[in-house]
């Protein structure tokens, strides 16, 4: 280390180290990357990690859309079977089918 820093220098100031302590003139100290200033000995550069970015992570579905559902509401099935309603009308079975589409006929 040069000379103690109690001496006049025009446009310069003493300092302290913030890691160390030590005095030294303004124009000695260097700022590090956390915004204190510190003596030569002890500026640490950043770390290269601290300036890694991740892959954006999307796990959702790019499009979805609602399930389709039954919406008739009426008698309930018999084991199974599609039933016919007093009307002579087919009423469908869960997979779509009527009484007249399987070969039955009442």
């Amino acid at each position: 280390m040069s000379k103690q820093p109690d001496f006049y220098e025009g446009g310069d100031w003493n300092a302290v180290c913030f890691r160390c302590g030590a005095k030294r003139k303004a124009s000695q100290l260097w700022k590090q990357w956390q915004g204190y200033f510190v003596c030569p000995e002890h500026w640490e550069p950043r770390h290269p990690q601290d300036f890694v970015r991740s892959v954006p992570d999307y796990p959702g579905t790019p499009w979805s859309q609602p399930e389709i559902l039954n919406n008739y509401i009426g008698p309930p099935q018999l084991a199974g079977f599609p039933i016919q309603d007093t009307n002579g009308i087919n009423i469908l079975d869960t997979n779509g089918l009527g009484i007249n589409d399987i070969g039955w006929n009442t």
